[in-house]
């Protein structure tokens, strides 16, 4: 199975479920749907069919597929010469549209022995024509497209620039710059893959369409990682040899020894089994704590702070109906 980096083709449970049924998936590199031409060439017919009839929100396109992928086998391929549905069951699609409501009875009686015969004969004569038409286009693609290929090689420790269309959202691609870097090539998987590194010391495998090489060695500056500093935990103390190792059950607080007995005596007038009263000594309010020698100005401010706090409401027309 060939698929490309989607997360839900790179996840580890569609890998675990490829293991159990025993599927053998490879995947393509990042930015090269020629990996996969195939299937991504159906999809430039599919979305090309689907927007002559999506509507202008283009949310009824999933309701579309169907009536797509019926034209689609029903139609002979440029290529093949035979269509899909033919490929398949050996006899070409009964539309609606060719639909006869008469019944059909046959003359003679059917030899079903002979029509499988017919059949087989005709698939094989479609699948060799098929066949011998893929090798034909297979071998002008070919040609047409090394017209502009040329065989570029790396080699391990060489610096280059990667390709590299996305842009983030938010930025305009006038200005983005589509060649990043520069990349270390650190292996060669094969004549067209390369494995590079970027300076954070990240990996990815690229085709090498997507490189070229960079010819300024001062470019490369690898960012080194410090390693962040950990708090170190205070380790409890072990016991020296010194100290004495205690087993078995005892205080987890040891009495300590009173220097002077004689303070803590009760007085001679108090009982020894009551205890001791503090004095208590009475805070006046907050109202006594004024300083005599304030003195209270004569602005109309001041006299308005100097008036009580109001307890009740003002008195009004609506409360003086009400209170008597």
């Amino acid at each position: 199975m060939v698929t490309d980096q989607g997360r839900n083709f790179m996840s580890a449970f569609f890998k675990e479920t490829c293991n159990i049924l025993g599927v053998h998936k490879i995947h393509t590199t990042s930015f090269h749907p020629m990996s996969n031409g195939q299937i991504e060439r159906f999809h430039r017919s599919l979305h090309a069919g689907l927007s002559h009839y999506v509507n202008a929100t283009h949310t009824n396109w999933d309701v579309l597929v169907q009536f797509y992928l019926m034209a689609y086998r029903a139609t002979p391929n440029t290529v093949t010469g035979y269509s899909p549905f033919y490929l398949l069951h050996g006899r070409e699609m009964r539309l609606p549209s060719e639909g006869d409501l008469k019944a059909k009875i046959s003359q003679t009686p059917l030899d079903h022995n002979q029509r499988l015969k017919n059949l087989k004969a005709s698939l094989r004569l479609a699948y060799r024509t098929v066949e011998k038409a893929n090798r034909r286009s297979h071998q002008k693609n070919e040609r047409l497209y090394n017209r502009k290929a040329k065989l570029r090689k790396f080699h391990t420790g060489n610096l280059v620039y990667l390709f590299n269309p996305s842009v983030k959202p938010g930025l305009s691609r006038k200005f983005h710059k589509v060649w990043s870097g520069p990349f270390r090539i650190t292996a060669k998987i094969s004549d067209l893959n390369y494995e590079i590194v970027d300076p954070n010391n990240k990996k990815q495998i690229v085709h090498v369409n997507r490189l070229k090489p960079a010819y300024n060695p001062d470019s490369w500056k690898p960012t080194v990682k410090q390693k962040a500093n950990r708090k170190v935990r205070n380790k409890p103390p072990t016991p020296t040899e010194e100290e004495e190792i205690r087993i078995g059950p005892f205080p987890l607080v040891l009495p300590t020894p009173q220097e002077n007995a004689t303070d803590h005596l009760p007085p001679p007038d108090q009982n020894p089994h009551t205890p001791a009263t503090t004095p208590q000594t009475l805070t006046p309010p907050e109202s006594e704590h004024r300083d005599p020698t304030y003195l209270p100005s004569d602005t109309p401010r001041s006299r308005r702070e100097m008036q009580p706090t109001r307890i009740e409401p003002p008195m009004t027309r609506s409360r003086t109906r009400v209170v008597p």
